[in-house]
C-alpha cells in the first residue's frame, strides 16, 4: 500500500475574506466615480456641446463636446492669447498652450487666438479647441501682408541673405521670416480678430513660463496704467549690420513728427548716446500689450514711415528691435512693465538655460516656479533688462545680484 500524499484543506474563511476585500474595492471604486460625476454635474467644469473649432465667419461660437474645463465666472478684461502657428507645429504648440493653461488660463477662461499666413486644418482646430479653457479662435493673416513688398528689389534681397548667411547671422537665409517679422511689427495688431479685445498676451511655440501666474496679468495691466509688458529685454544681435540704417530712419522720423514722441521716453533705453541703436531689444515673443498703443495713430505711423524703407529685407530688421524702439520712443517711461515673477523659456528643454527666473526665493516657493535662477540670464552681461531699470529709475529687486 502506497503512502498518502496529505494535502492542506483551504478554509472556506480564507475565501470569504478575499471576496469580502474584492467586493470592497469595487464597491469603493464605483461610488467614487459616482462622486465624481456629481462634482461635474454640480458646476465645477463646463459641460461643451458642438464643434470644438471656430472660423471666423460663423457669428456664435461653438464649444468643444468632450474636454472639461474649470469655470470661471467672475469679472475679467476684454483680452485673449494670441500665437502665430503653422500646422505642422500642432503638437509642439500643443505643449505651449497646456503650459499657459496650467500655469495662468485655467484661472481665468481668456480666449486664444492663434494665427497663420495660410488657413490652418480642421485637426489644428480641434486638438486646440479641446485643450484652451477659453474659446479657440483660428484667422488667416489677409491676402498681401506676409510677403515682401512690390517695391523691394528681390534680387538685392537675395544677395542680401546670401552675404549675411555666409557670416553665420542666424535665420538670415530665411525669406519668409522676414515677412514674419514684418507683419508682427505692424500689421498683426489691425487685424479684424481682435476687434473686440482690448488687451493681449503673445506667445511662441516652445515657449514655457516656469512659475504660476497668480493673478489677472490683464487685470494689472489696465488698472497700473500699463501698455507694454515684457519677460525678457535682450541684444537682438552681434551683428550692427542687421539693423544698419533703422536708427537713421528713426530720427528722421522724430523730425518728421516730433509731436508723437512722448516727452517721458524711454529712448535711452535703445540708444546711449542718441545717435545710434544699441540693439536692446524686447522680446515680443512673450508680450502683453495694449491694442489702443498698437493700433495708435503714432504707432502705425512710424511703422509705415520707416517701411518704405524695406529694412526687413534689405538689412534684418525683427520686430524685437522695431517694437522695442516704437515703445521706447511714443511711450511714457511708467507705462512699461518687467514682469519678473513668470519664469520664463523659449525653450521647452528642462536642462536650457532660463531666460528669466525670479531671484527672490520667496516669489519661487509662492508660485511654485520650475525654473534654476543659477541659470536665469535676466541680470547677466547679455541681458539688457538692467539698462531698462537704470534709465526707468526703478528699484532692482533685492536678489538681483544673488546668483
Amino acid at each position: 500500500m502506497g503512502k498518502k500524499i496529505l494535502v492542506p484543506q483551504q478554509s472556506n474563511g480564507n475565501y470569504k475574506f478575499i471576496g469580502g476585500v474584492i467586493f470592497a474595492i469595487v464597491t469603493i471604486y464605483f461610488l467614487f466615480n459616482g462622486y465624481v460625476d456629481l462634482l461635474n454635474e454640480s458646476g465645477e467644469y463646463s459641460s461643451y456641446f458642438g464643434e470644438s473649432f471656430y472660423d471666423e465667419d460663423v457669428a456664435e461660437y461653438e464649444y468643444p463636446d468632450r474636454v472639461k474645463h474649470h469655470v470661471y465666472n467672475g469679472p475679467k478684461e476684454k483680452a485673449c492669447l494670441v500665437m502665430m502657428v503653422q500646422n505642422p507645429d500642432l503638437y509642439d504648440v500643443v505643449r505651449t498652450v497646456k503650459v499657459m493653461e496650467d500655469r495662468f488660463n485655467l484661472h481665468y477662461n481668456y480666449d486664444w487666438v492663434f494665427i497663420n499666413n495660410k488657413p490652418l486644418s480642421d485637426e489644428f482646430k480641434y486638438v486646440l479647441g479641446e485643450i484652451v479653457s477659453g474659446k479657440a479662435k483660428f484667422a488667416t493673416v489677409p491676402e498681401g501682408q506676409f510677403a515682401e513688398p512690390e517695391s523691394v528689389d528681390k534680387a538685392k534681397a537675395l544677395k542680401v541673405r546670401e552675404q549675411m548667411m555666409e557670416i553665420n547671422i542666424p535665420t538670415s537665409g530665411l525669406a519668409n521670416y522676414r515677412n514674419l517679422w514684418r507683419y508682427k511689427s505692424g500689421f498683426l495688431y489691425n487685424h479684424r480678430i481682435f476687434d473686440d479685445y482690448d488687451y493681449f498676451w503673445i506667445t511662441e511655440v516652445d515657449m514655457k513660463i516656469a512659475c504660476d501666474v497668480n493673478y489677472d496679468v490683464f487685470k494689472f495691466m489696465r488698472e497700473n496704467n500699463k501698455r507694454l509688458g515684457f519677460v525678457k529685454s535682450y541684444k537682438t544681435s552681434i551683428f550692427p549690420q542687421t539693423v544698419k540704417t533703422i536708427w537713421k530712419h528713426t530720427k528722421d522720423f522724430m523730425s518728421f513728427a516730433p509731436n508723437f514722441v512722448s516727452e517721458n521716453n524711454l529712448l535711452k533705453f535703445v540708444s546711449e548716446d542718441g545717435n545710434s541703436y544699441n540693439q536692446c531689444g524686447i522680446e515680443t515673443g512673450n508680450m502683453v500689450g495694449a491694442f489702443e498703443f498698437f493700433r495708435s495713430k503714432e504707432y502705425q505711423a512710424y511703422f509705415q514711415f520707416v517701411d518704405e524703407h524695406n529694412g526687413w529685407y534689405y538689412e534684418r530688421w525683427t520686430d524685437d528691435d522695431f517694437v522695442s524702439i516704437a515703445a521706447s520712443m511714443l511711450l511714457d517711461k511708467d507705462e512699461f512693465h518687467f514682469f519678473d515673477d513668470f519664469g520664463y523659456n523659449h525653450q521647452l528643454d528642462e536642462h536650457a538655460f532660463e531666460f528669466v527666473c525670479p531671484q527672490e526665493r520667496g516669489i519661487r516657493l509662492e508660485n511654485k516656479c520650475s525654473c534654476n535662477p543659477y541659470f536665469s540670464l535676466t541680470w547677466k552681461s547679455q541681458s539688457c533688462v538692467p539698462r531698462f531699470y537704470e534709465v526707468s529709475g526703478k528699484k532692482k529687486p533685492s536678489a538681483w545680484d544673488s546668483y
